[in-house]
């Protein structure tokens, strides 16, 4: 009984670590970017320049994406740019939009992009954002990267829409930090249920053994009295 009870917490076990493998569960991940800003310039360069996003001026930036998303094209991958955000002196833009950004890194390429079409109507708290790594290191092959594309001689070029036109916001210093999700906390949960279970099945088994011995009393001590009885009679 014993035997079987640790068999069956194995199995779930199993089944639990096998539930937290499957590849097919969507797996975001964040860069989360900072630097300082080299020099900006395009149609909105004055209104950016007038909220402080100016040469010298630290920045802060997030990409999430989705690591599960699947080319439509070599190194195409519609939807896998979940949300974005950037943010220098006083402006500070975040997007998350529906069905997703595109990122593209075509194979073989000198640029990796990151980028979330521009909404319907432009406005300073919704703008596009786009991320251009220039000479990514090592060179596109067409996968979308978790680690970023980033060595000697990387540019990083962020586009912002506020109103007019597009800026362009070039870094003269950078740096990416990934984040990616925790092991999920499911598989522990399958695995206390399945602890869980193996105690309380032990704990039967237990009381089973124990039962067992009380009963053959019983019967034994029956057989007994009925033997006993017959002897009498005989008497």
């Amino acid at each position: 009984m014993r035997g079987r009870s640790a068999a069956k917490l194995c199995c779930a076990i199993a089944v639990a670590l096998g539930l937290n493998a499957r590849p097919a569960r969507a797996i975001p991940f964040t860069w989360d970017l900072s630097g300082t800003i080299g020099d900006v310039v395009g149609p909105d360069a004055a209104v950016l320049n007038g909220l402080g996003v100016v040469a010298g001026a630290p920045f802060q930036a997030s990409f999430r994406l989705e690591s599960s998303t699947v080319p439509v094209t070599p190194g195409e991958y519609v939807g896998a740019v979940l949300s974005a955000s950037f943010g220098a002196g006083s402006y500070a833009a975040t997007v998350a939009p529906f069905g997703g950004g595109t990122v593209s890194a075509p194979p073989g390429g000198d640029t990796y992009i990151a980028v979330i079409a521009p909404p319907t109507a432009p406005l300073m708290d919704e703008p596009l954002l786009r991320l251009t790594l220039t000479h990514p290191a090592p060179p596109n092959d067409g996968s979308l990267r978790i680690d970023p594309p980033i060595g000697a001689g990387t540019q990083l070029l962020f586009e912002v829409l506020t109103g007019p036109g597009p800026a362009s916001i070039l870094a003269s210093s950078f740096a990416i930090a990934v984040r990616v999700p925790e092991p999920g906390a499911l598989a522990l949960l399958l695995v206390a249920a399945a602890a869980a279970r193996f105690a309380s099945t032990r704990a039967s088994d237990s009381w089973s053994e124990d039962e067992k011995p009380a009963q053959q009393q019983s019967k034994s001590t029956g057989a007994d009295e009925r033997a006993d009885s017959r002897l009498r009679g005989g008497e």
